[in-house]
Parts: structure tokens; sequence; C-alpha cells
């Protein structure tokens, strides 16, 4: 745990002074009280609990109860709901363990819970950061974790937005699993150790405006039906996109470049994948590798394919796999349009309008060239002296 969270400290040191935009959520901190773990079981809990403490809000739509400007260290859970049926909302506080050996369970637990919002959180350093178990309608927004074994853990629930998120240095950034209309946007994974997105056993799950980094695998599908990904890069990984036993699906006008193996692969029994107007390579093995039956390259009404790295000029161009798939009309990556010019403007994976308000900048190019990343002497001097600090405190204990 303690290596992870020097990672995760100077991980987040770095990706702050870098040139492209990062998310990062502006909490109020000396406005933040100190507090105690708070757990709740049911509504009468909950609105005796918010008398006492003088929360705000009823519980109805209108006025849900406001937990908020709070910093919480826990050796178990920071945060823990269950069987609320009531509006409620957690806003502006701060939850980390006592102390990063002790490996604590959950940052913010939520479960049977079916109005529930998490909003301009941070959490560091727990197995999970964010749990939402059987809650339906959740909503989580512009929070950040680091640090942590699960970034966001979705199970068993319904309509859950994950929206303007900053999951930095877990090792797995978001697991959907038994979801059902799971909706994740304008998001950014930095670094996850394992991967960045795993959908598993879910339908309807919609992924659009998100950007993933550096996971040994970026989005892995499995046991899935009626899956979407649009608008979203993903670099650096050992496969983009992993699918496997999928059946129904999109990737659309999406990014995926610097992958050690494939950047997209459909794997045995994965049907009805249809993959348009995306951005595929340079990738350091195959751009993508089709081993499904009856996915589909490219539209035929539209007469648009996709953009490759590695393609010769003649049409059509094989994908590698046993499906011997087909694009029809493939175009050279250097002949695509512009990324910004298809993606930029409302609803972009970087949007000024719904991000945070640290964000300045659209260009989202940025974000695949590490060349274009600075890093500033002061930051790394600070950086420095952090592990010096963390590695001699280690030792004295």
């Amino acid at each position: 745990m303690v290596r992870r969270v020097i990672l995760g400290f100077i991980c987040f040191l770095f990706v702050s002074s870098c040139t492209y935009p990062m998310m990062v959520t502006s909490l109020n901190y000396p406005e933040l009280s100190e507090h105690a773990p708070i757990a709740i079981n049911g509504n009468e809990d909950l609105t005796s609990q918010a008398a006492n403490e003088g929360w705000l809000g009823t519980g109805s739509e209108d006025s849900p109860i406001v937990i908020a400007d709070m910093k919480i260290k826990s050796e178990s859970s920071g945060i823990r709901i269950e069987e609320v049926s009531l509006y409620f909302v957690i806003e502006n506080c701060l939850i980390e363990p006592y102390e990063m050996e002790s490996d604590p369970h959950f940052g913010i637990f939520i479960e049977n819970c079916h109005h529930a919002s998490i909003e301009m959180c941070v959490v560091v350093g727990y197995n999970i950061g964010i749990f939402l178990g059987n809650a339906d309608n959740a909503y989580v927004y512009r929070t950040e974790i680091m640090s942590s074994g699960f970034g966001v853990f979705v199970n068993e629930s319904s309509a859950v937005w994950l929206h303007s998120l900053d999951i930095i240095v877990c090792d797995i950034g978001i697991r959907l699993n038994h979801t059902l209309y799971a909706f994740i946007d304008q998001t950014i994974i930095d670094y996850p150790i394992e991967s960045g997105i795993e959908c598993i056993k879910d339908s309807g799950t919609l992924l659009r405006h998100n950007a993933l980094y550096g996971p040994q695998q970026g989005v892995v599908v499995a046991e899935s039906e009626n899956w979407v990904m649009e608008e979203t890069m993903i670099h650096s990984c050992g496969i983009g996109i992993d699918m496997i036993d999928v059946s129904g699906g999109f990737v659309l006008r999406s990014m995926i470049s610097n992958c050690s193996l494939y950047g997209i692969n459909l794997n045995t029994h994965t049907t009805n994948i249809t993959t348009v107007q995306c951005w595929l390579g340079p990738n350091n093995t195959q751009n993508a590798q089709d081993n499904g039956v009856g996915n589909h390259w490219c539209e035929d009404y539209s007469q648009i394919g996709n953009y490759w790295s590695d393609f010769s000029g003649e049409a059509p161009y094989l994908i590698p796999g046993d499906a011997m798939s087909l694009d029809l009309y493939p175009t050279s990556l250097d002949d695509a349009p512009d990324w910004n010019d298809v993606i930029t403007g409302e609803g972009a994976p970087i949007d000024n309008t719904t991000a945070s308000s640290s964000v300045t900048n659209t260009d989202y190019d940025s974000l695949i060239s590490t060349s274009a990343m600075v890093i500033s002497f002061a930051s790394l001097v600070v950086i420095m002296m952090m592990v010096v600090l963390m590695i001699r405190s280690k030792a004295g204990q």
C-alpha cells in the first residue's frame, strides 16, 4: 500500500505538471471539518443522523440530504450507507485511511440505495475507492480517486452515471459487474496497473468521451451485450479493447494507439460488433484482430470505414484473425481528418462546460503526445523530496 501511495503521489504531481488537461477536483480544504467515519443503515437512521448533525435536506428529489465538507480518516470504511431509498448527496469530502499500511476496505460504500449522489470528493488509498452495490440511479460526479485497488466498483446496479472522474494509479480504474444501462463519460483514467475499465456481464453500457492511458488492458468487455463506446481515446496499453463473448455493440469515432499487442481484439464468440470511423494505430503488433463471428468494420450505407496506420492504399483492408473480416472503405491514417475536428465541441472528451473549472484547454491531441509533456524543475524537486521523506519515515518505523 505504501508503495502504491508513493507512486500515486508522484504520478499525481507528474500529470498535474503536464501540458495536457486534467480534471482536478477542487476541494475547499480550509472549510473541511474533521469527522469520524459515517455509517448509516436505513431511512430512519439517515434522517436521525441528519437532524443530529445539522445536514441540510429532507430526502426528497428536490431536497436531498447533503453530507458535505468533511475530512474523514478511517480504518475500514470512510462513509458507509445501506438500505436507503431517500435522496442524498455526499459532497466536497476528503476520505483517506488512518494508516496507509492498514489496507482499508472502502472509501465510500453504498449498497441497496436508489438515489445516491457523490460529487466533488477525493478518495485516496482504499481497496475500493467507491463501491456501488444494488445502487440504482446513482450519480458520481467530478470526483478524484487515487492509489486504490479499484477506483470505482459498480455491482448489480442500473442507471448509474459516472461523470467527469479523475482516476489515478489504481489497479483497476472502473469495474462494472452485472450492470444495466451504465454511462461513463468525461472521465480520465491515468496509469492503472491492470485495466482502465472492465465491463463484466453488463448490458446497455455506454462509454463516451473518456481517456485511458497506460494500463495492461484499456477496456475489457466480457459476456456483455448491447455495448457502445464512442469518441474515446486509449493510448499506451497492452491491448486497447479486449472483447470476450460479447454480443452486439459499437466502437465509434475512437482513437486507439501505441498498444504493445492489439488496438482492438475480438475474441472467439464475440459477435455483431461494428467498428466505424476509428483512428487505429500505430500499434506495435496489430491494429486489430477479429476471431469472432459476424462483426463489421465498415458501414455500407454511408461507405465509411476506419483510419488505419498500416493501410497500403488498396481496398479492402483485411483484418487479421480467423473471421477474415474486411473493411471495404479503409482510409490511411495520414489522410484521416483531425481528431479535434471530429470530437471537439459540446460534449467532447474534455469539455469546459462540464469538466472541472481547472480545465482550460480542449486540445485532445496532447493526450497522445508524450513529447508534449513538460515537467517543471520545481515539480521534480518536490517529487524527489517527497520520495526521500517517505522512505526515511518508513525506515524509521
